[in-house]
């Protein structure tokens, strides 16, 4: 399976939001593999207020979880 996690700051100088989510609805369009967008406010390139930070590893996380189906254990 393919897939994208797009995890953008709402004030990205170098990422603007309009190119993700050209990037995004671009994808969703064509039904080519799971793609899922997410937009921080007030973030810029990368997150710096802890609640995102969180946010953002728990959705990547879940994101490689379901993409990747790992075996489980035990």
């Amino acid at each position: 399976m393919v897939g994208l996690l797009i995890l953008q700051g709402e004030i990205d100088a170098v990422v603007p939001k309009i190119q993700s989510k050209a990037i995004y609805d671009s994808i969703k369009k064509r039904g080519r593999g799971v793609v899922e967008y997410k937009l921080y406010p007030g973030e810029g390139h990368g997150r710096r207020k802890e609640e995102n930070m969180r946010d953002a590893c728990e959705r990547a996380l879940a994101f490689y979880e379901e993409i990747l189906k790992p075996k489980q254990r035990g």
